[in-house]
């Protein structure tokens, strides 16, 4: 399938589009600001939007155009303007070579939950207790005061780390797993 959606026509490609544009495909949608992305050459990149353009579409499943420099991905659309993302690191590199086939993902390379309670941020090795039974310390130093009521939450594992990312706070932090 995910072949098919690669051999797209190119008329797709909008006219202020560079000859160095390829097509990329959305993994996955964290939220608003933040999505994972896969290359045709198989490199898996964790994008941040970076303008602040506000974007009502649903971006998961589907394939688009892009230009991709080492540090920001443009993203075009047919009838809209572009959206420009940093790129906040690899999560797969075109160059590695798995000892063995693994699925797309582990259970444990995605989490989606809810913090359980009441939720005031973070501010050094604050733990975290998810409505899934997970307990989770933040093993990054960072403060940020954010209060919400039983926010989504995300764990991300990157190269060997977990970053966690709440859902109406524009930083993420990266946590160790307790239970």
């Amino acid at each position: 399938m995910k072949n098919v959606l690669w051999s797209l026509p190119l008329l797709l490609l909008t006219a202020n589009m560079t000859l160095g544009a390829e097509m990329i495909f959305i993994e996955k949608e964290l939220s608003d600001d933040q999505v994972i992305i896969s290359r045709k050459n198989g490199e898996k990149l964790l994008l941040e939007k970076w303008s602040l353009r506000f974007s009502p579409l649903a971006f998961e499943g589907k394939v688009f155009a892009a230009e991709i420099s080492p540090l920001w991905v443009t993203i075009y659309f047919d009838d809209r303007d572009s959206i420009k993302w940093t790129i906040e690191e690899t999560i797969e590199s075109a160059y590695s070579t798995p000892s063995e086939p693994s699925p797309v993902q582990t259970d444990d390379d995605l989490i989606e939950s809810y913090i359980s309670g009441d939720f005031e941020g973070w501010e050094g090795e604050t733990v975290f207790i998810l409505d899934n039974g997970q307990i989770w310390q933040q093993s990054s130093y960072s403060y940020r005061y954010h209060y919400a009521y039983r926010p989504k939450v995300i764990i991300l594992k990157t190269g060997g780390l977990h970053k966690m990312i709440v859902d109406g706070v524009s930083d993420s932090i990266y946590v160790t797993r307790i239970k």
